[in-house]
């Protein structure tokens, strides 16, 4: 599956922040295989956000391009995840529109990686992700 999502996380998106981590230096960050995802309140007071990575103020999610519609593959009424296919390419980015709003109203900066950056490219293009990870991060 897209991202290999069998425990709630994608497995190339812990070895993107692996790398990062080991280039920053830090025992700091939190990702699920580091300590566990960040975790926010959500603005309601009902459940709970989970963040992909963190660290100090900047928030990295690392997104499935199914699981979150990449808007360069999905129009708005398609039903891209795999999952959940009531939901449209639409509501998911309402979702995460709402996710991210909680993350910066909380003083948090947020970088989205799509997965098709990172997974099954060249080494140009997965060094320049995580040279832009880094940028965003030590920015």
């Amino acid at each position: 599956v897209n991202g290999n999502l069998k425990m709630g996380y994608s497995q190339i998106g812990q070895e993107l922040f692996d790398i990062l981590q080991k280039y920053i230096g830090s025992k700091k960050c939190l990702y699920a295989t580091n300590n566990g995802e960040f975790k926010l309140r959500k603005d309601n007071g009902h459940g709970i956000w989970l963040y992909d990575f963190k660290y100090l103020n900047k928030i990295i999610e690392y997104q499935g391009d199914m699981y979150h519609a990449n808007p360069k593959l999905y129009e708005a009424d398609d039903n891209p995840h795999p999952f959940r296919k009531e939901l449209s390419a639409k509501e998911i980015w309402e979702k995460d529109k709402n996710k991210r709003i909680s993350a910066e109203s909380n003083g948090y900066e947020i970088l989205y990686i799509w997965d098709s950056e990172f997974r099954k490219v060249g080494y140009k293009k997965r060094m320049a992700t995580i040279q832009k990870c880094l940028d965003f991060i030590l920015s």
